[in-house]
């Protein structure tokens, strides 16, 4: 300060508050207020964006995820304007996590894609969950099957591509991560011996990563094979993550706080990326049938959590909701059409609770068999 250089006393205020942010000690808000004040005076954007992303992180680590939020949305419109891809004390690690809250949130999604991108950014734990980070490649798997590289579709011409394709749908199906070697050939070439099926693995396996394009996508150690989840997505595991990150925050939070919130966010999320059944429902895989399942069970048991609890406050109109979502995921469900025509009575909407009790009745009769007495019982009182 007393050689004129305020631009460097921010700067240290900046480091202070992340020192002292590190160790746990007080003091680091009084830093991030000196320094913002410095910026502002000298109307320096670069330390106004410096300051805003040091401001976030700080917030992150001590649980304030609303003053997070704020200051990245301060941050990143800085950020675009003037087109920053550095910052003073540049943390790769750091920007990784606060890109990835930036997607979560929807903030300057295309900025901070390109930020990744350019960066190379990697956060601590791949952000399986979020679909609008920039992977390298994407698998969809849920009522379509379709792979992306860079963002753009694959093509396969030919049938020389089916081995290569089977190959992946196959990983996918037996969880993308760590599977062994026999367990595919076993599937793939049922009828080979181990000798060749190993062999002929290894070469479908070379032509799956040409076809990608990139070679650190598929993984193969100690005679397992994986997806390289740095540089995949996958949307099967985007359903597991975000329901396991929505069961997280219902477990630790009271009804209506921002936990609470949190979970309901999540839930919508897992239902919008199930977009119908594993690889189309195709009866000629048999291998697959389990995954839509599993998926279906999961989705099916969050939203009867969130339903029951909607029930439990008397806000009738959101379990309505939830329960609407559940039979669009599993029509053959009958307890969740039952639950539906319980909500639609306490609303006092008739007309709906028996136009569901008709979709059912229709649903177990192409089934040949017909509604249960409980389903019968509550149309009674309808």
């Amino acid at each position: 300060w007393e050689c004129g250089l305020p631009a460097l006393q921010c700067l240290a205020h900046l480091f202070a508050a992340q020192a002292l942010d590190a160790a746990g000690t007080p003091g680091a808000a009084v830093h991030l207020i000196q320094a913002s004040e410095l910026a502002e005076q000298m109307d320096s954007a670069i330390l106004r964006f410096t300051a805003r992303l040091i401001e976030a992180h700080v917030a992150l680590g001590r649980g304030d995820e609303g003053g997070a939020m704020r200051a990245l949305a301060e941050a990143l419109p800085i950020g675009r304007g003037h087109r920053y891809l550095n910052t003073w004390m540049w943390r790769p690690r750091t920007m990784a996590e606060l890109a990835a809250r930036a997607l979560d949130a929807e903030l300057e999604v295309e900025y901070v894609r390109r930020l990744v991108s350019e960066r190379r950014l990697e956060p601590g734990e791949p952000p399986v969950h979020l679909e609008a980070w920039p992977w390298p490649v994407k698998v969809f798997t849920l009522g379509r099957f379709e792979v992306l590289t860079a963002e753009r579709p694959v093509r396969f011409p030919g049938k020389a591509q089916k081995k290569p394709l089977a190959l992946l749908q196959v990983l996918v199906a037996l969880g993308g991560r760590n599977v062994r070697e026999d367990e595919i050939a076993e599937v793939l070439w049922p009828d080979s011996e181990g000798d060749a099926a190993h062999q002929a693995l290894a070469v479908t396996l070379h032509r799956l990563r040409r076809l990608l394009g990139h070679g650190g996508a598929v993984l193969r150690s100690d005679g397992r094979i994986s997806l390289a989840p740095s540089h995949c997505w996958v949307d099967v595991w985007a359903v597991d993550r975000t329901l396991a990150l929505a069961e997280a925050a219902i477990a630790r939070s009271p009804v209506r706080d921002h936990e609470w919130a949190a979970s309901i966010r999540w839930t919508d999320r897992a239902v919008a990326l199930y977009r119908g059944e594993f690889l189309g429902g195709d009866q000629t895989m048999p291998w697959a049938a389990g995954v839509s399942g599993r998926l279906k069970e999961h989705l099916l048991r969050q939203l009867r959590k969130i339903g029951g609890v909607w029930e439990a406050i008397g806000d009738w109109e959101a379990a309505a909701e939830c329960y609407e979502r559940a039979v669009e995921i599993n029509d053959r469900a009958e307890e969740y059409y039952r639950r539906l025509m319980l909500a639609y009575k306490r609303l006092g909407r008739r007309g709906d609770a028996v136009l569901v009790y008709e979709r059912c009745r229709k649903m177990l009769a192409a089934l040949g068999v017909t509604p249960a007495p409980e389903t019968e019982a509550l149309m009674k009182t309808i």
